[in-house]
């Protein structure tokens, strides 16, 4: 799909044509020992944990953290697949020493080399941690840093790849990782907004399907400094590149991925050590086993009191005290031919039996059709052509296509002053009028369609004109820009709402468009929240001149 759209898409990086064409999964599902899990957004957490240089190279304390972080509740044990030669050069030179300040002081002063031939996860271990892990419910899986060692993962069939923040612009690597057809984890710690797009680009053309990206803050420190976390980078992070995202901890403490999990982090991968006693080198931003235990309990009772989308009442207390919201009362006694008004009417508690308050302003001025009494509820019945009155008021619309009958009424729309003050260029006269509408009707490119309710008013309407292919932002896709210009005698009532999102699947249905475009003058307002909340995006033509005449906004119907 992404081979369709040109570089204009790189230009303007925040644009929604590459990032939301993008065809990874909200969801996906592995196999684990406890059976079939689905991690995405609205399901449990996914909880990680990483054994990294925490064995302190005995095998036996590397089987003392699968077992602890099972009985602690992770979901997943993960290792790192790598030798001191699949990461680095053996050399002293001083840009191969760990001397960074703020780095762990287990790490100060060694060469790469000697402190990953310390730290690695020795092959051989591989085989029997998995065993173990899957024994005790977990998933296993692991971090490959080069192209044998992804190679050698796939031996074992982990059900997931994840590759570490170091790596993420290593495309060799992520190019191997993608080829396995696997979900892949990718913590991208130190990338850039334009690092991460490249990489995730490759992934996708590769053939990555399940991706999961990861904020990731590689301070390595025992109390982090929360000012520096930014967890707000890893909902954006969902958003922009319509993956499932999460956190990757590589500081102390437990604060952190909590809140994390409670922000809507799929996975969270946490540092473990089996004691805070143990000389192993990542102990410094590594939690123990009672420390973990309370993380995942934490999450678990966030992801308790979070729920799910539930609108209206939540139980059946609140079903009760339902009652108690408000609807239209007589506020004094109304005679049977009397006109509703301000005084008679009031909007007032309980909800029993009487009309819901968003008729109250239909209401005023109409008849009463009875006696009634005080405090005496205000139905449907009770007023004079009731159905009428509210079908003009919050009807269902449709459309019809417009006939020449139709030239007056949009002439006079488009005159109207708001509308005037918000059109490009000046109003036409009423000889132009004609002659354009007449041209229009017979013209193939453009569709002009009428808004009407279920009383055959004209409410408004809308125009389709097709984009030439010459000025298309994407090579072969049919782009329409519409147009919507509500009567003013039905404004403020929602049918601009309603009109436009039957306008979006009218124009799918009929004229199978890729894209929709609306281009709107920047100053109004009303019209930019009106399509940002149906679905349409910001589209900046020249990034470096933002103040241009007319602001496009698209969407997209299809690129496929």
């Amino acid at each position: 799909m992404l081979k369709n759209i040109n570089l204009i898409c790189i230009s303007f990086k925040s644009i929604f044509l590459y990032r939301n064409s993008m065809t990874f999964s909200s969801e996906f599902i592995i196999n684990t020992p406890k059976g079939p899990r689905k991690i995405g957004v609205g399901y449990p957490c996914f909880i990680v944990a990483e054994l990294s240089a925490n064995h302190g190279g005995e095998l036996s304390k590397a089987l003392e953290v699968v077992e602890a972080a099972a009985k602690a509740g992770a979901d997943a044990i993960k290792v790192q697949t790598y030798t001191a030669d699949s990461l680095t050069l053996n050399s002293d030179k001083e840009a191969f020493i760990v001397k960074n300040k703020d780095n762990p002081e287990e790490w100060k002063g060694q060469t790469l080399y000697s402190l990953y031939e310390k730290a690695y996860t020795p092959w051989d271990w591989h085989a029997i941690l998995k065993k173990r892990a899957e024994e005790l419910g977990l998933v296993f899986f692991s971090t490959p840093f080069s192209l044998k060692d992804a190679d050698k993962l796939a031996t074992l069939d982990v059900p997931m790849y994840k590759v570490a923040s170091y790596e993420a612009t290593d495309i060799p690597l992520l190019k191997q990782v993608a080829a396995k057809d696997k979900p892949i984890i990718m913590s991208v710690g130190f990338a850039s907004e334009e690092e991460i797009d490249y990489s995730v680009k490759v992934l996708e053309d590769v053939g990555c399907k399940d991706l999961v990206i990861l904020h990731c803050v590689t301070a390595y420190s025992r109390n982090p400094d929360y000012h520096q976390l930014n967890l707000s980078t890893m909902w954006d992070i969902h958003h922009k590149y319509n993956v499932i995202s999460g956190f990757s901890d590589n500081n102390g403490g437990i604060k952190v991925p909590i809140q994390a999990a409670i922000m809507g982090a799929a996975i969270i991968e946490k540092h473990v050590v089996a004691s805070r006693e143990d000389a192993v080198l990542d102990k410094n931003f590594s939690i123990d086993m009672e420390e973990f235990a309370e993380m995942v309990k934490q999450i678990r009772l966030a992801e308790q009191i979070s729920g799910k989308v539930v609108y209206g009442c939540q139980n059946e207390k609140e079903e009760q005290n339902k009652k108690y919201r408000r609807s239209l009362w007589a506020a004094k006694e109304i005679m049977e031919g009397e006109i509703f008004s301000s005084e008679n009417v009031r909007v007032v508690r309980p909800s029993i039996g009487g009309l819901e308050p968003k008729y109250y302003e239909l209401v005023l001025g109409k008849i009463a059709a009875r006696r009634i009494e005080f405090a005496e509820p205000i139905t449907e019945e009770d007023v004079v052509d009731f159905q009428i009155a509210k079908n003009n008021y919050v009807s269902g619309i449709s459309f019809r296509k417009a006939e020449e009958k139709d030239c007056k009424n949009l002439f006079d729309w488009r005159c109207d002053p708001v509308t005037d003050s918000f059109s490009p260029g000046l109003a036409p006269t009423f000889e132009g009028h004609k002659d354009w509408f007449a041209k229009s009707l017979v013209n193939s490119n453009r569709e002009i369609l009428i808004i009407e309710n279920n009383d055959l008013n004209s409410l408004g309407t809308v125009r389709f004109d097709v984009m030439p292919k010459h000025e298309s932002l994407i090579q072969g896709k049919k782009i329409v820009v519409i147009s919507i210009n509500i009567n003013p005698a039905f404004r403020g009532r929602g049918v601009g709402k309603k009109s436009l999102n039957l306008a979006i699947n009218y124009a799918r249905d009929n004229l199978a468009v890729n894209i929709i475009q609306a281009d709107i003058m920047p100053d109004n307002s009303v019209s930019v929240k009106l399509f940002k909340s149906s679905g349409f995006y910001q589209y900046f033509k020249d990034i470096d001149n933002p103040n241009k005449e007319l602001l496009s906004f698209l969407y997209l119907c299809d690129l496929e």
